[in-house]
């Protein structure tokens, strides 16, 4: 099944795995963030260029980490909204 993720970024610095429900991936080429839900295979990219990320498995919050300052760590709740996760 093919996810629209490119497989040259399936890198060990660019793939989050908190949980079996989420699984995060920096795509460096295209400056944004791949959340894939794995239990229905639902794909919500953000327009972000991050050092790293990391998706809360019982809340849909995703820490993100260099998006403003390096050492900080940005947290946001995602919305739900049509075609993203239900």
């Amino acid at each position: 099944m093919n996810i629209g993720i490119a497989a040259d970024t399936i890198k060990f610095k660019n793939v989050t795995i908190q949980s079996n429900k989420y699984v995060v991936v920096r795509e460096e080429g295209k400056n944004s963030l791949a959340i894939v839900d794995t239990a229905t295979k639902n794909v919500l990219r953000l327009p972000v260029q991050v050092d790293s990320a990391i998706m809360n498995p019982v809340t849909k919050v995703v820490g993100l980490r260099g998006m403003l300052f390096a050492s900080c760590l940005d947290c946001f709740q995602l919305a739900r909204t049509s075609g993203s996760f239900a």
